[in-house]
């Protein structure tokens, strides 16, 4: 039982493994200002690094696993207490 990276997921073809993937989600524009404060890259990074995750298909999971998705509006406290739950619900353990 592990927790991988999706789009590292994606990448390898390793996603037929996977009996469960959970999709964390939030509008452009909050991710577009939070990687804009975290500051490690500049507009122009963070628009490539966006446009190279929009290949990430999901429904390509849907193959062979379930899939659950997750709105990331909040703080972390809240995401990860979301996190955590689906986590419990199939049968991982949670270790912050």
């Amino acid at each position: 039982d592990y927790v991988i990276n999706g789009v590292k997921l994606f990448e390898a073809g390793a996603d037929y493994a996977c009996d469960c993937v959970v999709e964390v989600r939030a509008p452009l524009i909050v991710r577009l200002v939070r990687l804009l404060r975290r500051g490690d890259a500049n507009f122009f990074q963070i628009i490539k690094r966006i446009y190279a995750q929009r290949k990430i298909n999901y429904n390509h999971f849907r193959k062979t696993a379930d899939i659950i998705m997750v709105d990331n509006f909040g703080n972390h406290k809240k995401l990860y207490r979301n996190l955590e739950k689906i986590m419990q619900k199939v049968g991982l353990k949670y270790e912050k």
